[in-house]
């Protein structure tokens, strides 16, 4: 009839009004556009894709199989093999830069001759390492651009053998500090003339992207090499990618993204903070298979030329539609806390609870910094179980008595609904506390002497009221 009609078309009108309104609010989320309103009320969903972690990390059988039976054989002749392989690249190196008076403590460069006989020493030396690993073919899809055209490559990091097969092609990199001044990776990284970072520094930082920026500057001279970066600037598991470091994009040229895959059912060549005896099991793989993938030349905007923000996040998003990636919201940031954890409460079984998908929090909450994180990661691992996890009772013994006498302060902070309280729903919701309830990380650890005071203990409960009041449509 006309008015069942006309009824059908209005509740098709309302259910059109409502998914928008929905997908409004989901937009809004998902860009970190929340006013205070909705960030009252709004409850953080439990992590759907931990980059960091991996089914693999613990051993099978095979894999206890791979390391009893092939281990005596494989492990002392690879090791032996690839030791001797660094030996000889380095006795070589040296016998070059006679008369040069090299430090090799920082970044000094070799250039001329010198270079001309050392370079493809070095590319020799990890293709042939790669070799030894169990990379005996290594498939290749697409094609190199030009370094004139595309003097920036931007590649994802699985683990170590993607990096000896990219030095191997005889670009030029960016590489941890740390890594770089070992005793035996010194004098190569002065040849391939590797760009020194310290990610905790930020005065290196700002070192590595002037470097950058004055290295494309000479893209259109006769030998140029490549820029190769690794722009999530750690390692990630399975097919996913982390917010990637915005170094690279300062320059505003072309950047040629490339793709890593790595094909495993037993052993993930990510070299995780859980992974059980990695190297080992490393040196017994009977075969690894790596594909490599060069995709289109990526030309920024005028818009991602003046913004070096956007164009990592536009990359980013392009790189993981072409390879069907999981985009997370994760970064360095995470690994880096990870590392604190472990460094300063050595009974943490499980590190990896403490990854708090950094970009998510930093860009919601503008005044967090990593230096006021560190703090709280490790109150909340000594309040914890040796997992990572608070229950309720431990929160409130942890928390100052102020707060721990709130009714619903326990569901506060647990952000997910499922009973603990981990670091990131202990972060978030302190994040939450500072920004609306005047409380400090240092009042809520308790090392603040001055006390909360009643205004703020009010305006916490004002908080749960709303923050629980809309728990069922988180």
């Amino acid at each position: 009839t006309w008015r069942s009609a006309h009824m059908m078309r209005l509740n098709a009108w309302l259910l059109f009004l409502t998914f928008s309104l929905l997908l409004i609010n989901h937009i809004d989320i998902a860009c970190h556009v929340m006013d205070d309103a909705l960030l009252r009320r709004y409850r953080l969903p439990a992590v759907t894709h931990d980059p960091f972690d991996s089914p693999a990390n613990e051993l099978g059988v095979w894999e206890w199989f791979k390391l009893v039976v092939f281990g005596p054989i494989l492990i002392p002749i690879r090791g032996i093999l690839i030791v001797l392989v660094v030996l000889l690249v380095n006795g070589l190196l040296k016998l070059f830069s006679i008369g040069a008076n090299y430090e090799c403590l920082g970044e000094d460069v070799v250039v001329g001759w010198r270079a001309t006989l050392g370079r493809p020493v070095v590319l020799a030396a990890c293709r042939i390492i790669n070799f030894l690993l169990g990379h005996y073919y290594i498939q290749v899809k697409g094609k190199l651009a030009p370094a004139s055209e595309a003097p920036i490559i931007a590649m994802n990091h699985i683990g170590y053998t993607e990096s000896l097969y990219s030095i191997g092609q005889g670009w030029r990199h960016i590489g941890k500090q740390t890594a770089c001044r070992l005793p035996l990776c010194r004098l190569p990284n002065c040849f391939i003339e590797t760009i020194h970072l310290d990610r905790s520094s930020t005065e290196s930082n700002q070192s590595a992207r002037r470097k950058i920026c004055d290295w494309v500057k000479h893209k259109d001279e006769p030998g140029f090499r490549h820029l190769a970066v690794f722009v999530e600037g750690t390692t990630s598991s399975g097919p996913t990618l982390t917010r990637f470091k915005t170094g690279a994009f300062e320059p505003g040229v072309p950047i040629q993204p490339v793709l890593f895959r790595s094909r495993y059912i037993f052993f993930d060549p990510h070299d995780g903070l859980e992974t059980k005896h990695f190297f080992l099991r490393l040196l017994v793989q009977l075969i690894q298979f790596l594909e490599v993938e060069y995709l289109p030349v990526y030309y920024p905007s005028e818009a991602e030329k003046k913004d070096m923000f956007l164009y990592a996040k536009n990359l980013q998003t392009y790189m993981c539609k072409h390879a069907n990636f999981v985009n997370t919201q994760h970064a360095v940031h995470d690994v880096m806390l990870q590392y604190h954890v472990c460094d300063n409460v050595p009974d943490v079984k499980r590190p990896l609870t403490y990854s708090v998908e950094w970009e998510l929090l930093s860009d919601t909450f503008k005044e967090l910094t990593l230096d006021d994180t560190y703090p709280m990661a490790i109150f909340h691992a000594k309040n914890a179980q040796p997992d990572g996890k608070q229950n309720y009772d431990d929160l409130r013994r942890a928390l100052p008595d102020s707060l721990s006498a709130i009714t619903g302060i326990d569901q506060l902070f647990d952000q997910d609904g499922d009973g603990f309280v981990n670091f990131r729903d202990f972060l978030w919701t302190a994040c939450l506390l500072r920004h609306f309830c005047n409380i400090s990380f240092d009042q809520l650890q308790g090392s603040d002497a001055k006390p909360i005071s009643s205004a703020s203990v009010a305006l916490v409960k004002e908080l749960i009221q709303d923050a629980l009041g809309s728990k069922k449509t988180n």
